[in-house]
């Protein structure tokens, strides 16, 4: 079973392909912003082998993080908690199955 979407915990859960930031999308939740120390990006239950997750810096366009699945129903994951990531903001431009799963410092 797939975990439900939820911007507003640690760790970030999203379950589909976001069609704003995600800065854009807790505006209205979060009073101030700090950049994202990130520690582990999880690809989580994908369906099929070949399925994709892409995560972007919605500003400049780089690629922050992919993933493919290798195998049908592994879960993958990038682990960063030696040396945490920065990201000011990030969206999730491609997301074939599954979840995402972003584990914050």
């Amino acid at each position: 079973m797939l975990p439900s979407q939820n911007l507003l915990a640690n760790p970030i859960i999203v379950t589909g392909v976001m069609s704003q930031s995600y800065k854009q999308q807790v505006a209205a939740s979060v009073s101030k912003f700090q950049t994202l120390k990130i520690q582990r990006v999880i690809f989580e239950n994908p369906t099929s082998a070949g399925d994709t997750l892409q995560i972007t810096d919605p500003t400049t366009g780089f690629v922050l993080a992919r993933l493919v699945c290798g195998v049908a129903g592994n879960t993958v994951e990038i682990d960063w908690r030696a040396r945490p990531r920065l990201w000011s903001d990030f969206i999730v431009s491609t997301l074939s199955s599954g979840a995402v799963i972003i584990e914050l410092a």
